[in-house]
């Protein structure tokens, strides 16, 4: 029973373990899968944007907008989610932000602009400069805000991850063509320039004439398990075989529960149920031996149940298609406290007919007698 339980606990759901990244139908691009990833090496920012100012440039096909929540496009991250500068699709917007904040929770500050769905490839475009911050879409100034730049690329080691975050569960649905990152605002007559022409060459090649920081080409013929940087960075892609988790998150607790569905009340009942037969089965083992008393073995009972429970959770948080959650713990192990309480309904329920039985003997062999 423990062996099945801890098997449900770390069913991989659907996880098969590889890197889910593949080309395009035409080649030209790389597509993503729930969980896919390509990644730099860490590196200092600061060596390449020594302010904050910069922009970025990317030609993409986005996600179906009804592929789930907040999935990360790309992300620089510095080990600090509160730090780190993404951008993101949710449903049918693109949105750029730092931090961690995707449901809009802790409003920091964002800009986002809204492409129609269907199978398009898009040029985005995003500028943070000292008086504002801009988003075109294929050239078109969607968004700007203005006011000091709000955008910044985080400090001190650092990566680059394109497809997912850093817990490999954000994942993107999308492809991606190409990406430039420079370390200078571009202006406006710029934007509509490179527009053009990578409109014309359907390609970023051009890019490398205007210095960029990174420069990532994504067609077939430029790579393979890794994705040459034709930037002034030098830092390579990697696109490894097996999708790597850089960070775990152990033990969340939600914390936002304006999302709560039948999924959520679902999950508690599986765990609550999943577990009492462990409660039930363990005290079965350690009351039946004899050696505690009823209370202490509920007592061991329940530390068993919520070590078990602890060590799945522990594990689950390596695995990108399960949470780490405080809320799996505390139900597992109020399930198999229900569990004990079922024992020692049966234990009632045993005595009170162990006492009834010999009664019942009695009177039928006084009836026996009398006849």
């Amino acid at each position: 029973m423990v062996a099945i339980t801890v098997a449900f606990g770390l069913w991989p759901r659907g996880y098969n373990f590889v890197n889910e990244t593949r080309h395009t139908s035409d080649a030209r691009a790389i597509k993503f899968g729930r969980y896919g990833l390509v990644y730099s090496r860490p590196f200092v920012p600061e060596r390449f944007f020594q302010s904050n100012e910069f922009s970025l440039e990317m030609a993409f096909e986005p996600a179906p907008v009804n592929s789930g929540g907040f999935k990360s496009i790309l992300m620089i991250h510095n080990g600090h989610d509160l730090d780190q500068f993404m951008v993101g699709q949710w449903k049918s917007w693109i949105i750029a932000m730092n931090g961690d904040d995707y449901n809009t929770s802790r409003r920091l500050p964002r800009i986002s602009a809204r492409v129609r769905p269907g199978k398009r490839v898009r040029f985005f475009t995003l500028v943070s400069s000292p008086k504002s911050t801009r988003v075109y879409i294929d050239g078109i100034l969607k968004r700007e805000i203005h006011g000091q730049p709000f955008l910044h690329i985080p400090k001190g080691k650092a990566r680059l991850l394109i497809g997912n975050s850093v817990y490999g569960v954000n994942g993107w649905n999308g492809a991606i063509y190409g990406l430039a990152f420079y370390n200078r605002s571009l202006s406006r007559s710029e934007v509509r320039e490179h527009y053009r022409q990578w409109h014309k060459e359907d390609s970023l090649k051009f890019a490398r004439h205007f210095d960029p920081v990174f420069l990532y080409l994504f067609s077939k013929d430029s790579f393979s398990r890794q994705v040459k940087d034709l930037g002034i960075a030098g830092k390579d892609l990697e696109d490894p075989r097996i999708m790597p988790v850089f960070k775990m998150k152990f033990f969340t607790l939600r914390t936002d529960f304006s999302t709560v569905g039948p999924v959520f009340f679902k999950d508690i009942l599986i765990n609550f149920l999943g577990f009492m037969p462990i409660g039930f089965a363990s005290m079965l083992f350690v009351y039946g031996t004899g050696w505690f008393s009823f209370r202490k073995a509920a007592l061991i009972s329940i530390l068993f149940s919520f070590s078990l429970s602890l060590f799945i959770e522990f594990c689950q948080a390596w695995l990108p298609s399960r949470n780490s959650d405080i809320l799996d713990l505390i139900f597992n192990t109020m399930g198999a406290a229900a569990g004990i309480g079922l024992y020692r309904l049966r234990e009632i329920f045993e005595e009170r007919r162990s006492q009834a039985q010999p009664a019942q003997k009695v009177d039928h062999r006084f009836m026996g007698r009398r006849s």
